[in-house]
C-alpha cells in the first residue's frame, strides 16, 4: 500500500530520519501514493543526502545531471556522484567512469536504461544519451542499439537516416543484427534507396 507508505515515510522524515527521507523522495519521485513531483523528490534526496545516505546522493546526482526537479547542473552531479562513489554506491561509480568517457560503460548504462534493468526503471531518452555518448566512440553494439531507436522512435525522434548511419557504422564492425537491419532498410527504402542487391548482401554477411 502505497499510501500508508507514504504516511510513515513521511512520520520518520520529518524527524530526520535519513533512510525514510530517501524513501519519501522516491515516492515523490515515481508517483507512488503521491501526485508525482521531482522539485518534492529533490527536496528530501537533499535532507537524506546530507546526512551522507548514498542512495539519496546517487539519486540527488541524477536529478543535477538530467534537470529534474532541479536546474541541470553536471558539476553538482558529478559532486553527490562522488559522495556516493566513496560510500561503494556501484551505479554512481558506473556514472562517474561513463561522464570519463568509458565507452564500455556508457554502453552498458545505456543497456540498462533500454531494458529497465540493474535496479534501474526503463528509460528509453537515458538508454539513447549513453548509447549516443559511446557509439560517438566508436562502440558498435552501441550503434547498433542507436539505429533501432531511430528506427522505431525509441526515447528520440523516428529518423531512418540517422538510423542507416548508425546501422552502418555498426555493421562494418560485424555486428550481425546491425547487418541485417541494414538489409531491411535496403530492401524496405527506409532511410536509402531501396536496393534489393544491396538488401541482399547485407544480409548474407
Amino acid at each position: 500500500n502505497h499510501e500508508l507508505a507514504v504516511r510513515w515515510y513521511r512520520k520518520a522524515a520529518m524527524q530526520g530520519h535519513a533512510r525514510a527521507q530517501c524513501g519519501l523522495g522516491g515516492c515523490y519521485a515515481n508517483g507512488w501514493g503521491v501526485e508525482k513531483n521531482y522539485e518534492l523528490a529533490v527536496q528530501w534526496w537533499q535532507k537524506a543526502a546530507e546526512q551522507d545516505y548514498r542512495n539519496a546522493q546517487y539519486h540527488l546526482g541524477e536529478c543535477h545531471y538530467d534537470g529534474r526537479g532541479v536546474d541541470k547542473n553536471h558539476e553538482l552531479a558529478t559532486q553527490w556522484f562522488h559522495k556516493a562513489a566513496e560510500q561503494g554506491h556501484t551505479r554512481a561509480k558506473k556514472f562517474l567512469a561513463a561522464e570519463q568517457g568509458d565507452a564500455k560503460t556508457q554502453y552498458g548504462l545505456g543497456f540498462d536504461y533500454y531494458y529497465g534493468i540493474d535496479g534501474v526503471e526503463e528509460d528509453k531518452e537515458r538508454a539513447v544519451h549513453w548509447y549516443h555518448k559511446a557509439a560517438e566512440q566508436d562502440h558498435g553494439r552501441a550503434q547498433g542499439y542507436l539505429g533501432m531507436c531511430y528506427v522505431n522512435g525509441w526515447g528520440v525522434e523516428k529518423n531512418y537516416e540517422l538510423a542507416v548511419q548508425w546501422y552502418r557504422k555498426s555493421a562494418k564492425q560485424s555486428n550481425n543484427v546491425a547487418q541485417w537491419n541494414l538489409g531491411f532498410c535496403y530492401e524496405n527504402g527506409h532511410g536509402v534507396k531501396k536496393n534489393e542487391e544491396l538488401a541482399v548482401r547485407w544480409y548474407r554477411k
